[in-house]
């Protein structure tokens, strides 16, 4: 099965928060898949800064509850249904 998304859970998406080391080797591994062509999704995305970080990381896809919470499989339907809004 060919790979086209590199996904960075949540310690991956905090760490460079962390040091400068940290976010080194981010950066880094974010800026090796692009070059190479994968695209990156960064989750658990919590509030804009992590968003923001993410967003300087070459991300393509970001997830998590800054944007949507959980919801129960009875409300799918009610949620697709629903006009979107910013």
């Amino acid at each position: 099965m060919p790979i086209d998304i590199i996904k960075f859970d949540r310690s991956l998406t905090i760490a460079p928060s962390k040091d400068d080391i940290s976010n080194f080797m981010i950066d880094s591994l974010s800026n090796i898949f692009d070059i190479i062509g994968y695209d990156i999704l960064y989750d658990d995305i919590e509030d804009k800064s992590d968003q923001d970080r993410c967003i300087s990381m070459k991300t393509c896809y970001l997830q998590g509850y800054h944007y949507l919470r959980p919801i129960p499989i009875e409300e799918l339907q009610k949620f697709i249904n629903k006009p979107f809004s910013y």
